[in-house]
Order: C-alpha cells, then sequence, then structure tokens
C-alpha cells in the first residue's frame, strides 16, 4: 500500500491537480491531527511529509522543516514501510538543493530500494529522479554515490579544446 493511499491524501491530491493548493494543505492539516490522534504515526508520518513537500513548493522554508522533523520522528519507531521510502526521498531532493550530492545519491537508493521491495512504484519514481538530478549536478554518468568527480572529456571534446 502507497504512502498516498488514504482518502484524505486522495482529497489533498484532488485539491492540488484542481490548482487549489491552499485547500491541499487545508486538507492534511485537518487530516495530521486525526492521525496523531488515533494513534496512526505513519499516516501522520505520511501527511506531515505531504505538508513538508507543499510548504517547501511556497518557499516556506521554515515551516515545510517543521513538517519534516514531525514525520522524522514520527517514523523513528515505525516499522520500516512506504513512509520511510517517502522521507528518504524527500530527505534526498534537499540534500540536493544543498549540494550534498553523495547524500542525495545516497538516500535516493534507499528510496529506490525500498520503493522496489514495496512495490510503490511512485516513490521508486522519486527515487529515480533525485539520483539523476544528483548524478547529472556532479556531471557524472556513473551510478555510485563515490562518482560525483567531475569525469575526464571525451577524447572528441579533448581534440576540440586543443584546436
Amino acid at each position: 500500500m502507497s504512502c498516498r493511499d488514504a482518502l484524505s491524501l486522495t482529497r489533498a491530491d484532488a485539491a492540488w491537480w484542481a490548482g487549489r493548493p491552499g485547500d491541499c494543505i487545508d486538507v492534511l492539516e485537518r487530516a495530521y491531527p486525526a492521525y496523531v490522534a488515533t494513534g496512526n504515526r505513519a499516516r501522520a508520518g505520511c501527511v506531515a511529509l505531504s505538508l513538508a513537500r507543499e510548504y517547501a513548493g511556497r518557499l516556506a522554508h521554515t515551516v515545510a522543516s517543521g513538517w519534516l522533523k514531525r514525520a522524522t520522528r514520527l517514523l523513528e519507531a515505525e516499522p520500516e514501510g512506504a513512509e520511510h521510502a517517502y522521507l528518504y526521498a524527500r530527505r534526498s531532493a534537499l540534500a540536493l538543493s544543498a549540494g550534498y550530492l553523495d547524500e542525495a545519491i545516497e538516500l535516493a537508493q534507499k528510496s529506490i530500494s525500498l520503493g522496489q521491495r514495496l512495490g510503490d512504484r511512485n516513490v521508486e519514481a522519486l527515487g529515480l529522479v533525485n539520483k539523476g538530478m544528483a548524478l547529472v549536478k556532479a556531471n557524472s554518468p556513473r551510478a555510485s554515490p563515490s562518482s560525483t568527480r567531475r569525469p575526464s572529456p571525451p577524447s572528441a571534446v579533448s581534440s576540440a579544446r586543443s584546436g
């Protein structure tokens, strides 16, 4: 089961796709305390991750950071599930934007692997996108976290540069 399967998350997604991101945040902010109150920490963590993403998209980085910390605390004691894969993907995106490419690649790979193991193709795709962007940003076609060094140019490029 995906982190995004709950009815409240479906409503939040519908609001977002309808071009009403404010309504999306409202739905998520109402769902969060309901999941906490019922003791559903994994689902509350998923909602907190969604809120972190939405606030980051609005450039409200302090608020986004607070939601990410809530999600992390909620998921720490939970068995590893789809929510953790989304947490890895979110942390990978943050590491990428901060320029920590090795960390971004490592976290992306964790989200890819967990997504594959759980059959969650959405988070697997997020991980692949983050990993690909980190590799491109590192200017490296290799798929290893230690590959953030700039590779030597192909011989045709070297010839063109030398005249």
